[in-house]
């Protein structure tokens, strides 16, 4: 077994019954528990690999990273579990993993697997040199199309939440920063709208923010709407695609990822 693989062996390790950190010392009499890193489901939806990059489509209800000093499933997880020698670039336990969606969310996700191509995307990231589109299902009828200009700030109650912030002068008091959504309606029924949003800033909760600060939250939305089916993986957003930019040659890529199985039939027969 490689460093990668003992490394998240011992992250499943209890001491005496308890979550161990990873600096604690055993003493004699100590019982030891590591579960089985078969415990990790591999299942991995790949749309496109290559020597520099993995192309996924993560599902909804699966979180991209588990949250730091917590173990379990995660698409990062699984990245690793399907090659547990390889050592990829980027932060520990993050698989080369170059951005997130939301747990509830499903989509596109960009996996690298050089330092250089890891660096370059980060960049492209922080840059908003990234073209991304977002296939919703919102709450009523939205007729036309919209753009929204609108900042995005933490939620001063809870860390879960983010703020729209239209008033510039509360940007700060709230780390809020601006960002811009077109939304275009494609096809309505039963009170609902499947809907297209083209970013280039990638905010947390961009989308569903903007979305709701129409008046159309993303359906089954837990935070910035209502939840109307408990049963379904998550809410009706879906990475659809992401233009990136090939460091090595210049030339633009577009991946892209169809939508999950579970969304209603109207919504799949009116995408081209």
């Amino acid at each position: 077994m490689g460093r990668r693989g003992a490394r998240r062996l011992a992250g499943n390790a209890r001491v005496n019954g308890r979550r161990a950190r990873p600096a604690h010392v055993l003493i004699a009499g100590d019982q030891v528990q590591i579960a089985s890193i078969e415990e990790t489901p591999p299942d991995l939806d790949i749309l496109r690999s290559s020597e520099q990059l993995l192309v996924l489509n993560k599902p909804a209800g699966l979180p991209t990273i588990a949250l730091a000093g917590q173990t379990g499933d995660s698409m990062a997880a699984r990245v690793a579990a399907a090659d547990p020698e390889f050592r990829p670039p980027g932060p520990p336990l993050e698989s080369g993993i170059v951005h997130r969606l939301d747990t509830g969310t499903s989509g596109v996700l960009l996996a690298a697997r050089a330092d250089s191509l890891w660096e370059a995307l980060r960049r492209q990231t922080r840059e908003h040199a990234w073209a991304k589109t977002y296939l919703c299902i919102v709450e009523g009828e939205l007729p036309e199309k919209t753009e929204v200009q609108l900042a995005i700030g933490q939620h001063p109650k809870s860390n879960r939440r983010m703020l729209g912030v239209p008033d510039p002068e509360k940007w700060k008091r709230y780390s809020a920063r601006m960002a811009s959504s077109r939304v275009d309606p494609i096809a309505a029924a039963d009170q609902q709208t499947l809907v297209r949003v083209h970013t280039r800033t990638g905010l947390r909760h961009q989308v569903r923010i903007h979305l709701a600060s129409l008046g159309h939250p993303v359906r089954n939305d837990p935070l910035y709407g209502e939840v109307r089916d408990q049963s379904l993986p998550g809410h009706y957003l879906h990475g659809e695609s992401i233009r990136w930019i090939d460091p090595s040659s210049g030339n633009m890529h577009t991946e892209v990822a169809p939508i999950p199985d579970w969304w209603p039939d109207w919504a799949a027969t009116a995408l081209p």
